[in-house]
C-alpha cells in the first residue's frame, strides 16, 4: 500500500499543474477561524493576568512607601506622614499631612511639605485605609479633608497602627498592607 501511494504521488507531481498543490479557500478560512479563537482566548487571559499583576504591584508600592517613610523618619529624626489621598493615590509628607506647623527636634518651627505622590497601577484601588495615631507630645495630627486615612511615623521608631486594603473591580482577591505601631513594621498579608 505504501508503495502505491508513493507512486501515485510521484505520478501526480509529474502530470499535475502547480495550482493543484495549494490549499482550498475553505481550508484557509477554517484555519484562520481556529487561530482567531485561540488568540481571543489568549488575549482574555493576558488581560486578567495583567490586571491581577497591577493589583499586586500597587500593594507592593504601598508597602514600599510605608517602609521607606518609616526608615526616613528614624534616620532623619523627623516625623513623616503618608496620606492616602483617594482610592488611587497617596502622598508622603514631612512632619504632618496637613498644613499644621510643627516643632522639629531642634526646636525650630517648620511647615509641613509634600514630598511625593504615588498612584495606583491599572484598575487597582485603595479600598480602605484606617490608622490610629499614637499620642506624641507636641504633635497635633490630622488628615486632609477627603482623604481615606493617614499613617504617621515618628523618630523614635513608632508609627500609626492600621492597614490599607488594595482591591480591584471584578475580583474577590484583596491585598492588605498592615502597619504595626510599636515597631513601624509594614508587611503584606
Amino acid at each position: 500500500m505504501f508503495f502505491r501511494v508513493a507512486r501515485i504521488g510521484r505520478r501526480c507531481r509529474r502530470g499535475c499543474s502547480p495550482a493543484d498543490d495549494g490549499f482550498t479557500l475553505i481550508e484557509m478560512i477554517a484555519t484562520m477561524a481556529v487561530a482567531a479563537i485561540l488568540m481571543a482566548t489568549a488575549a482574555w487571559g493576558l488581560r486578567a493576568y495583567t490586571d491581577a499583576q497591577a493589583e499586586k504591584g500597587t500593594a507592593n508600592k504601598v508597602l514600599t512607601s510605608l517602609r521607606d517613610t518609616a526608615q526616613r523618619a528614624q534616620s532623619e529624626g523627623r516625623a513623616y506622614c503618608v496620606s492616602f489621598d483617594s482610592t488611587t493615590s497617596w502622598s508622603v509628607w514631612r512632619y504632618s499631612c496637613t498644613t499644621w506647623t510643627g516643632v522639629s527636634l531642634q526646636g525650630t518651627t517648620i511647615n509641613a511639605s509634600k514630598m511625593s505622590t504615588t498612584s495606583a497601577q491599572g484598575k487597582a484601588l485603595l479600598a480602605t485605609a484606617s490608622f490610629t495615631t499614637p499620642a506624641v507630645a507636641g504633635f497635633s495630627n490630622g488628615c486632609p479633608a477627603g482623604s481615606l486615612g493617614c499613617a504617621y511615623f515618628f523618630p523614635r521608631g513608632i508609627s500609626s497602627d492600621g492597614s490599607v486594603v488594595v482591591t480591584r473591580s471584578g475580583s474577590t482577591r484583596t491585598y492588605t498592607v498592615t502597619l504595626k505601631g510599636l515597631t513601624s513594621r509594614a508587611y503584606l498579608g
